[in-house]
């Protein structure tokens, strides 16, 4: 009785790792294509510095983009980009500040949005 309660205690552990395995492969998201996809939306006068994705739950990640751009109109050409792009949403601007960066006007900023499944 001892060694069948074991093996039904394997196997439940075993079920419960395949369900978790099986989660992660049915929910997960090609990044490697959406992050591709976020660079061609980027103007030639902007760049990044970080870009950070993090899980909210299976439905939605939230997206923290930073960087910098040499003015307004290039963040707000990169913020409706994003908007447009059908699998991002609440897409908005956190903040924007003035800076200096090798003696030029820069705006560094940060974009914050979530990303469908």
């Amino acid at each position: 009785l001892a060694k069948a309660t074991k093996l039904s205690e394997n196997i439940h552990q075993k079920n419960t790792s395949l369900t978790f395995l099986q989660n992660i492969s049915t929910y997960r998201s090609s990044w490697g294509a959406k992050i591709a996809a976020i660079s061609r939306m980027v103007p030639y006068d902007m760049w990044f510095d970080n870009l950070t994705v993090v899980y909210q739950d299976y439905n939605f990640a939230e997206i923290s983009i930073t960087g910098k751009a040499k003015n307004n109109f290039a963040i707000i050409t990169f913020l409706k980009k994003l908007e447009n792009a059908g699998w991002l949403e609440n897409v908005r601007l956190n903040h924007s500040t003035k800076d200096t960066f090798n003696g030029e006007q820069i705006n560094s900023f940060q974009i914050l949005c979530k990303s469908r499944h």
